[in-house]
């Protein structure tokens, strides 16, 4: 899907100084579509565009830590290089996955001593809610609970008898969020754009500068 969306894009390089890059990625018709821009600085990578703007940080050469010649990412990994806000960025790199959260809620009903008819009736109730709302399905987790008897074999003349029930113990511990969509993006355009950047044979950098501030040696 990522390739698709790139098909025409074209690469301008509006700053090339060693580590200090500033290029934009976009194609010649309808230019405003899956835009983005590669900024780099020493320890610092930015991707900015029409799929949000990310922050990394890893190595000084950003280009060395991201490049890959078939387009392999790493979300996991990479997401722990993200300086976005104020408390590193991680966290924004997911976001609320219904059918995700509810396949894990499955999975975690496999660790109850359950019997099958019992079960059965678990997921029963578990199919009937809305998934997609992330605060009300948390809240319908929190409080959930079903009848698990049946009520041919109750015994009503036994008052202090107590109906069994089934509810979720730590629950909280389920994963509810995948990485989104505009971040694994991201990822696959930076890579892309590495390779585009590589392509011009520009795979090492210019040596820097002297340092105006600091006087030339003499020569004696």
């Amino acid at each position: 899907v990522f390739l698709k969306d790139v098909d025409g894009h074209q690469m301008t390089v509006l700053l090339d100084q060693g580590l200090y890059r500033h290029l934009k990625f976009l194609a010649p018709k309808n230019s405003w579509n899956h835009w983005f821009e590669i900024v780099t600085y020493p320890n610092k990578l930015v991707l900015s565009g029409d799929m949000g703007t990310w922050v990394f940080s890893r190595v000084e050469d950003m280009f060395t830590f991201f490049r890959s010649d078939d387009l392999t990412i790493n979300l996991g990994y990479w997401s722990e290089k993200l300086k976005n806000g104020t408390s590193g960025g991680r966290d924004n790199a997911k976001e609320y996955d219904g059918e995700y959260y509810k396949e894990n809620i499955l999975e975690h009903l496999d660790g109850y001593d359950l019997e099958p008819e019992k079960k059965a009736k678990v997921v029963e109730e578990l199919n009937s809610l809305d998934f997609h709302d992330e605060y009300e399905i948390t809240s319908q987790i929190r409080d959930f609970e079903v009848d698990l008897e049946d009520d041919g074999d109750y015994d009503y003349r036994s008052p202090r008898k107590k109906r069994e029930t089934f509810s979720f113990q730590d629950v909280w511990e389920v994963s509810r969020q995948t990485y989104s969509y505009h971040f694994v993006w991201c990822c696959y355009a930076i890579v892309w754009g590495i390779q585009q950047w590589d392509k011009r044979g520009l795979l090492t950098p210019p040596a820097p500068t002297a340092d105006p501030q600091k006087p030339e040696p003499r020569h004696r």
